[in-house]
């Protein structure tokens, strides 16, 4: 979606998460409600952002749920953000890598967390992909071609809690995630256009 056309929370967030495979319609629902209100107030938590308890307390459930994953939730805006590349009528698309540390080195009670920064860190790496098209002064930002959560230097008793995200456990070296991301992208759907992979 253009920054421009950003005005409706709502009818951006039914774009992001319709689609989304959560096991429920209810649950989609429910990330729809919980998406918009994120992204009306990007820095504050849950209970800030939320009109009541009871929806608070709904967003906590939908975040518990096992289906809900952040695979499923960011499937639709990647596979939205592929098929604008492939209909692209420019001839270059650049997608570019790169990798940001979320740090949660102060919140001591959240379980699970990987070494971040010097190592003195705790936190999650992000992986992400973002799709480009490159005309100078006006380049369009078409979307977040993927993004990997994982978990660097996790030591043996963060493995062992039983309630840590699967998905951020991977035993592949940073090198095979930025392979992963390369071959999720794929080459150019023509002859005519070109698919550029930078890593930064």
């Amino acid at each position: 979606m253009k920054l421009e056309n950003f005005t409706d929370l709502n009818a951006w967030a039914v774009e992001q998460w319709a689609d989304a495979e959560l096991g429920d319609s209810r649950r989609t629902d429910r990330a729809i409600a919980v998406g918009a209100a994120m992204v009306g107030n990007p820095g504050a938590s849950l209970p800030n952002i939320m009109s009541g308890w009871n929806e608070v307390r709904a967003g906590y459930r939908l975040f518990a749920e096992e289906d809900v994953t952040h695979s499923e939730l960011i499937k639709p805006h990647t596979a939205a953000t592929k098929a604008i590349a492939k209909n692209s009528s420019d001839s270059v698309v650049l997608f570019i890598q790169d990798i940001s540390e979320l740090d949660y080195t102060a919140a001591r009670n959240i379980e699970g967390l990987g070494h971040i920064g010097d190592g003195k860190g705790r936190g999650i790496m992000l992986h992400n992909c973002l799709a480009v098209v490159p005309v100078p002064g006006t380049s369009e930002i078409l979307g977040l071609a993927g993004q990997i959560p994982w978990v660097r230097g996790s030591d043996r008793q963060n493995r062992q809690i039983e309630n840590i995200s699967q998905e951020l456990l991977r035993t592949e070296s940073e090198g095979e995630i930025w392979s992963q991301m390369v071959e999720s992208i794929g080459e150019a759907p023509q002859s005519d256009s070109m698919w550029v992979q930078q890593m930064v």
